[in-house]
């Protein structure tokens, strides 16, 4: 696939592994997915596929790590005006964590909550829009949003970014966000299959060529499958857990 040249507003774009391990992150998503490690410090990396950009890692702060927190992905939404995205928050019910913070030549972010507790980083771009594929092996195909309330956290994102909710047609405790050239992610009800007081989430969906032998290699590989393979709409799909605790799905596409 060409590299994407714009992600519509309020599209996921781009995500962080937060992790207390970035060494073995590295390692493990190198053997997963084939990507190769670009160091940038030695508390943060970005990983391409072939060249191509896909994602960061960044070196959990000391203290999480010696509470024992897990790893973690940040989910990125694109806006092309973080300053409007950013006033448009408290009126739409959320919350602005940490202010907008400029990256020299690459872009500008800031660090959202919306009103069911989900946190969110939001990216307008500069020098870089976020990863550069969508939908090849190895790469991010797709994203969600786990929430106690979907309705919520539907209005919120049509009152900042202008996207609008439709009932999906896979299940009947989801909705699609949707902006003028299509869907850009899913809001899936949280219900009773998750461990009590997990928070409202984002989950990054990565594209493989056969959800069962990648699984299986996650297992190989240290980490751990949550959810067996299993046949859904758009594709065959599993929830796995690397060795640092990051949660995400993998997916073969129909």
């Amino acid at each position: 696939m060409p590299d994407i040249d714009r992600y519509a507003e309020g599209a996921p774009c781009w995500a962080d592994l937060v992790t207390p391990d970035i060494d073995g992150s590295a390692a493990f998503y190198g053997d997963l997915f084939g990507w190769e490690r670009v160091d940038a410090g030695s508390t943060y990396c970005t990983m391409t596929l072939d060249g191509h950009l896909i994602c960061a890692m960044n070196a959990m702060p000391r203290e999480r790590r010696r509470a024992g927190a897990p790893a973690g992905w940040l989910v990125y939404l694109s806006t092309g005006d973080l300053t409007a995205a950013l006033a448009a928050i408290p009126g739409a019910g959320g919350a602005i964590r940490v202010p907008a913070v400029g990256v020299p030549g690459v872009g500008r972010m800031a660090l959202i909550e919306d009103p069911t507790g989900a946190n969110v980083a939001l990216w307008q771009p500069g020098g870089r829009i976020g990863s550069d594929i969508r939908g090849d092996a190895g790469a991010m195909s797709w994203h969600e949003l786990v929430t106690p309330d979907p309705s919520a956290a539907a209005r919120f994102l049509e009152e900042v970014f202008g996207l609008t909710s439709a009932a999906s047609q896979w299940t009947d405790e989801s909705l699609v966000m949707s902006g003028p050239e299509g869907p850009v992610c899913g809001l899936v009800t949280m219900t009773d299959q998750w461990e009590p007081g997990t928070p409202a989430h984002w989950v990054t969906y990565f594209s493989v060529v056969d959800t069962d032998d990648a699984a299986g290699h996650v297992r190989e590989l240290g980490g751990t499958v949550l959810a067996e393979p299993v046949d859904a709409p758009g594709g065959r799909i599993s929830v796995v857990r690397d060795p640092q605790g990051g949660v995400f799905t993998i997916v073969a596409p129909d």
